[in-house]
């Protein structure tokens, strides 16, 4: 999950070098399939939070991340108009770059431990067989 999200970062430090249209398009594509990280990390955020407050946790990180969103698109539009697009994808590039960078190292020194607590944690599903014959899980007594 780490290295794909520094991968979503790292092709757009390119735009800063002024490329032709059809390398900005290739950089951009290749920063997409480095975006992919989020089903991993969505898959790993449902992992982490307890099935009672899910809805509410989701909730929560879609509200902050339409929130950065929206902050992101305030300075990087200011900072366009300042320094010229091309310099500001770029030094995007360069912030997430660096902060994917930190955190997938902080996350590897951890990583280990988090895997096993949560492997503690799991209790196994036992299902037997109901004494009148029927479908347990769904309720369907036997006909």
């Amino acid at each position: 999950m780490g290295w794909m999200s520094m991968l979503a970062c790292l092709p757009l430090i390119g735009a800063g070098a002024h490329p032709p249209l059809w390398c900005v398009v290739a950089l951009w594509a290749l920063s997409g399939v480095g975006g992919a990280y989020q089903l991993a990390a969505n898959t790993a955020f449902v992992g982490a939070v307890p099935a009672s407050g899910r809805g509410q946790a989701f909730g929560l990180a879609q509200s902050g991340i339409l929130a950065g969103q929206g902050v992101g698109i305030l300075v990087g539009g200011a900072a366009a108009q300042v320094l010229g697009p091309e310099t500001v994808v770029a030094l995007s590039g360069v912030l997430g770059l660096s902060a994917a960078a930190i955190l997938t190292l902080g996350w590897n020194q951890v990583r280990g431990g988090v895997i096993a607590g949560s492997r503690e944690h799991v209790e196994p599903v036992v299902v037997t067989p109901s004494s009148g014959g029927g479908d347990e899980l769904s309720g369907i007594p036997a006909s």
